[in-house]
């Protein structure tokens, strides 16, 4: 079966970074290494960054908050889009991938990177 991406836009994301209000049932999900995303995590609080390291949503993904929109976020994206279906195939399938990841935000420049 082919599945297909549900992305969000940079700038929507960017948006929603400075007004969580915009879209109050997202919450972003982090899945780089804990050292990486446990940052964002201590600075955006766990009710809006949601750390689940990428080889552990298998096993974890009943942490994911029902009734949410999660946007996942990697590096890159490809590693988003695999625990995006993985998420699908286990009935949680209001998700939402940031096409390039981390290395899209850091390449334009924000002021809400944890330590900026």
């Amino acid at each position: 079966m082919c599945r297909l991406l549900r992305k969000v836009d940079l700038s929507r994301f960017l948006a929603w970074m400075e007004d969580f209000d915009r879209e109050p049932d997202w919450v972003a999900l982090d899945i780089r290494h804990p050292q990486e995303a446990g940052a964002y995590v201590a600075k955006f609080g766990r009710e809006r960054w949601l750390a689940i390291p990428y080889n552990e949503v298998r096993q974890r993904y009943q942490e994911v908050p029902a009734g949410k929109t999660m946007v996942i976020l990697c590096d890159a994206g490809t590693r988003s889009y695999e625990v995006q279906v993985m998420l699908e195939a286990a009935g949680k399938k209001n998700s939402l991938v940031l096409s390039g990841g981390f290395n899209v935000i850091r390449r334009v420049g924000v002021d809400w990177l944890p330590g900026a």
